[in-house]
C-alpha cells in the first residue's frame, strides 16, 4: 500500500469516528487534547506572533486598486512614435504606461496593417465624443423638459446612447436645470 492511500485510509478512520461520537468536532487542524502532547513546566511555551505594524506591506486585496486609463488615439499614436525613438523600458517608465499597453498597442497595429482589426491610432478625438454626448443629451431635453437627469440618462439608454447620470446632470446644470429640492 502507497503512503499517499495510507494516509487517506487513516483520515477516513477519523472521520467515521468523529461521526459515531455526537456532538463532537473533528477538526483537521487541531487534534483532539489527548492525541497533544502534553507541555511540562520546564518547555517554553512558544511566543505569540507579534502584531502587523503599520510599516508591514498590505496584504493581497487591501493596496489600492490601479484605475485604467483611456487614452485618445492621437495620444496613443504620439506613445508608439515614442517607443519607436527610444526602447520600450525607457518610454514606459517616463510616460507611465505599462510595458504590456505598449505591446497591446503595438499588436492591434500590426493586425490592422493585415486587415484584421482596427488600429488604436484611430477613431474620434474625446472632446468630439463628449461635444456628441452633451448635443443628445440637451436634445433630448429639450425634447422633454419636465424629466430629471435619470428619467433623461434612461432615454438615451433606450435610444442607444450610454451614459451615467452624473454627466447628464451636469450638462443639464450648465444648460440651466434646477433640481427641485423638497
Amino acid at each position: 500500500m502507497s503512503r499517499s492511500n495510507s494516509s487517506k485510509s487513516a483520515g477516513k478512520a477519523k472521520e467515521e469516528e468523529a461521526a459515531a461520537a455526537p456532538g463532537v468536532r473533528a477538526s483537521r487542524a487541531e487534534p483532539a487534547a489527548a492525541e497533544r502532547p502534553a507541555v511540562t513546566s520546564t518547555e517554553a511555551e512558544p511566543a505569540a506572533e507579534p502584531a502587523p505594524t503599520a510599516t508591514a506591506r498590505p496584504t493581497r486585496g487591501t493596496a489600492r486598486a490601479r484605475v485604467a486609463r483611456s487614452y485618445s488615439p492621437t495620444q496613443v499614436a504620439q506613445f508608439l512614435d515614442r517607443v519607436a525613438e527610444a526602447c520600450l523600458r525607457p518610454a514606459s517608465t517616463e510616460l507611465g504606461i505599462s510595458r504590456n499597453a505598449f505591446r497591446d498597442w503595438g499588436r492591434n497595429v500590426k493586425k490592422a496593417a493585415r486587415g484584421e482589426g482596427v488600429a488604436p491610432t484611430r477613431g474620434p478625438e474625446p472632446r468630439i465624443v463628449e461635444e456628441r454626448r452633451d448635443a443628445s443629451i440637451l436634445a433630448e431635453w429639450r425634447n422633454q423638459q419636465g424629466l430629471g437627469p435619470s428619467q433623461i440618462r434612461n432615454q438615451l439608454r433606450r435610444n442607444g446612447v450610454t451614459v451615467s447620470v452624473h454627466p447628464v446632470r451636469r450638462v443639464m446644470e450648465d444648460a440651466g436645470y434646477r433640481p427641485l429640492r423638497a
